[in-house]
C-alpha cells in the first residue's frame, strides 16, 4: 500500500513554499451527503498552478517519470485531528511528502500504522490518518495511474540514471 522512495528535493525551500500559501477547508467532489469530510474545519488544502518553484519543479519531474498529468496540492491537518477512513477520489496514486517533524501515520484497513517522509500511496484503498501532531503535506496527484504500474514506472525511471 506504500512504498517509500528517496526523491530529491530541498525540504527547506518546500516549508517555505507551503507557509506562504493560503490553504481554504477541504471539500471533497464527489461526497455524497454530510460526513466529516462535508463538515471538517481542521484540514485545510490548496491546488498549486505553477506559484511554487520548487513544488512545480517536483511535479515537472513527475510528469516526466509517470507520463501522466500531475496536480499538486498542499495539505495541512491541525494538531490532535485525524482523518477517518475513505479512498480518493480523481486519482489510484499518489506522491506524498510530508513536511512535519513528527508526522502522524497512515492506516489501511487490516495492516499495521505506518510512518512515511516520501512514499507512493495507493489511495483507491480504504486508508485514514491517525490523530498526531500538526501534518503539513505536498501531494502529487499521479492522474489515472495504478499504484503498482506507478511503482514500476518510479523503479524504471530512477534506475536509469
Amino acid at each position: 500500500m506504500i512504498k517509500h522512495i528517496d526523491l530529491k528535493y530541498n525540504k527547506e525551500k518546500l516549508i517555505k513554499e507551503f507557509d506562504s500559501t493560503k490553504k481554504k477547508f477541504h471539500r471533497p467532489s464527489k461526497e455524497k451527503g454530510k460526513s466529516w469530510f462535508s463538515e471538517q474545519k481542521s484540514w485545510k488544502t490548496i491546488t498549486l498552478e505553477g506559484q511554487c518553484e520548487e513544488t512545480e519543479r517536483i511535479r515537472l519531474e513527475l510528469e516526466e517519470i509517470f507520463n501522466v498529468p500531475v496536480t499538486a496540492k498542499f495539505f495541512k491537518l491541525e494538531k490532535g485531528e485525524g482523518i477517518p477512513p475513505h479512498v480518493d477520489h480523481g486519482h489510484r496514486a499518489a506522491l506524498n511528502i510530508i513536511l512535519s517533524d513528527d508526522p502522524a501515520p497512515i492506516k489501511y484497513r487490516g495492516e499495521e500504522e505506518e510512518f512515511y517522509q516520501c512514499a507512493i500511496l495507493n489511495v483507491a484503498k480504504r486508508h485514514e490518518v491517525l490523530p498526531g501532531s500538526e501534518r503539513k503535506m505536498i501531494k502529487f496527484q499521479l492522474g489515472r495511474l495504478f499504484f503498482d504500474d506507478a511503482i514500476q514506472l518510479y523503479s524504471q525511471k530512477k534506475t536509469s540514471y
